[in-house]
């Protein structure tokens, strides 16, 4: 065998080796990584199974018993695991962003953060899920779930906190036409997206009835906004539900990308609008923790404004 050839196969299987190696390494740092999240998970993720566990019982307590004093109790019990409930997944959110942090280049923080910024958790948090996007390695920000995030992270901003609303001109379930600027200068809108095949959202409409009737002399108008696909099955729902007082809007009779704007990825979801077009509160989900904030969020608006009222 001539020496360049005996060369060539030893540069071969040099190669071959260092690449079974490398391969072998990079396997190795990864099943590193993600023993780490699973080391950051373990607790949250033992925390939301007893709770799961909690919340079966109590429903099934609450299934058996026609006693109202015993039931009014179990719902107090389950407004108590609604709020250990969104404490975890702060504390759960929290401990990813810390991941995603020390290990920018790995695509599972990529994965992290599409899948949690649309959960409720993430909702005011969207400076930190800016941020961390940022840090992100170019070929992770520019594959096409990078990319899927990036959109979403613009749409995230044009309605978040602060922003001012995106204007939209719309058709409600009567065919008249509402425009979001019209009501500038006059009215508070809270925007509600819901289904009326979701019992959730049912139970939200009850909700926010009752939200209607304490604030709605104070300038408080409620937008429900239905991503229902069937017009008769919605009607049908409005009139049971009895919310005909709220301007109920159909996506499916509006070609406007509203819940692109909105960035509403999940119902129910609810967005507060100032007066002056600001958006000044959001929430998404269904939970006590949720109901308490926003309460707090609009007994406060509105005592600002009776007593602004009573100046004038």
């Amino acid at each position: 065998m001539k020496a360049t050839q005996l060369k060539c196969i030893i540069l071969i299987i040099v190669i071959f080796f260092s690449t079974v190696t490398s391969f072998a390494q990079d396997v190795k740092q990864q099943k590193e990584i993600i023993n780490k999240l699973n080391i950051i998970h373990k607790s949250t993720f033992k925390t939301r199974d007893s709770l799961a566990i909690i919340y079966k019982a109590i429903y099934e307590k609450i299934g058996y018993t026609n006693d109202t004093i015993i039931k009014n109790n179990l719902f107090k019990k389950i407004n108590e695991l609604d709020i250990a409930a969104a404490q975890n997944a702060e504390k759960e959110l929290d401990r990813e962003f810390g991941f995603i942090r020390q290990f920018s280049s790995n695509p599972i923080s990529l994965d992290i953060l599409h899948y949690k910024i649309t959960k409720p958790e993430a909702a005011l948090k969207y400076e930190v899920f800016n941020s961390l996007f940022g840090s992100l390695t170019f070929d992770l920000q520019n594959s096409p779930k990078g990319l899927q995030l990036k959109e979403m992270l613009v749409n995230f901003k044009k309605s978040n906190v602060g922003s001012e609303a995106p204007d939209f001109t719309l058709k409600d379930i009567r065919n008249n036409t509402l425009n979001l600027s019209s009501f500038k200068g006059k009215n508070y809108i809270l925007l509600s997206f819901w289904n009326s095949t979701s019992q959730v959202c049912s139970d939200e409409n009850n909700y926010l009835k009752e939200v209607y009737l304490k604030y709605h002399q104070n300038g408080l108008e409620i937008v429900n906004v239905s991503i229902d696909e069937n017009m008769e099955v919605l009607r049908k729902a409005i009139d049971f539900q009895k919310i005909d007082m709220f301007k109920n809007i159909p996506i499916i009779i509006n070609d406007v990308p509203l819940l692109e704007s909105y960035f509403v990825n999940s119902i129910p979801q609810k967005i507060l609008i100032d007066k002056n077009g600001i958006i000044i509160g959001r929430w998404r989900g269904s939970n006590s923790t949720l109901k308490q904030e926003m309460n707090l969020v609009l007994s406060t608006l509105f005592k600002t404004v009776a007593s602004s009222n009573n100046v004038h």
